[in-house]
């Protein structure tokens, strides 16, 4: 009798910074509203967000979808700002207010990051690559959508040209005799 080995493996969960994410923001935004500090000032723009995050993780290709996900974020951090400096509970108040004032804190700084990663999967579906050029003592960057604009970039040292001619030449057999 021996000890059998037992292996655990979790599946792979597609684009799992997306999905966790926007469990995040949907937990901080339930507790946020608990409290009736804020009225309905951040029902709307929460319920945008969340909605566009939902659409931008069901159409992964779509461009439109995460753009859209990231201006309302953006927009949300100024209007988050704003409705807790305005409508922030005092200390009379219910800790319940205290409490989803404290979460929607929470949820502003989870914004942050959220309008990062949204950023980085923007570029990852518009297909932009990050490019530098070194040219002397300092470095120029730039976005390309595909690497053959980089053959038409004055200065840029390898070209398709240069590969060939260093090949040997076709056998024979690969040509063709009409």
């Amino acid at each position: 009798m021996g000890y059998q080995e037992i292996k655990l493996e979790l599946p792979d969960v597609p684009k799992l910074k997306l999905k966790s994410l926007f469990l995040g923001h949907l937990l901080l935004i339930s507790w946020a509203t608990l409290g009736q500090w804020g009225e309905q000032a951040t029902l709307i723009h929460n319920l945008m967000f969340l909605s566009c995050f939902v659409w931008s993780i069901a159409l992964p290709q779509s461009e439109d979808s995460i753009f859209l996900c990231l201006a309302i974020n953006i927009l949300s951090i100024f209007l988050d700002i704003i409705i807790l400096a305005i409508h922030y509970p005092s200390w009379t108040t219910s800790h319940t207010a205290e409490f989803s004032a404290v979460m929607g804190i929470f949820n502003l700084l989870l914004r942050l990051v959220s309008s990062y990663i949204l950023y980085q999967e923007w570029g990852e579906r518009k297909g932009v690559v990050a490019v530098a050029m070194v040219k002397g003592n300092h470095m120029e960057g730039g976005s390309v959508r595909s690497g053959s604009v980089l053959t038409h970039y004055p200065g840029h040292q390898d070209s398709p040209s240069q590969y060939r001619q260093n090949l040997p030449p076709l056998p024979p057999s690969y040509s063709v005799n009409n």
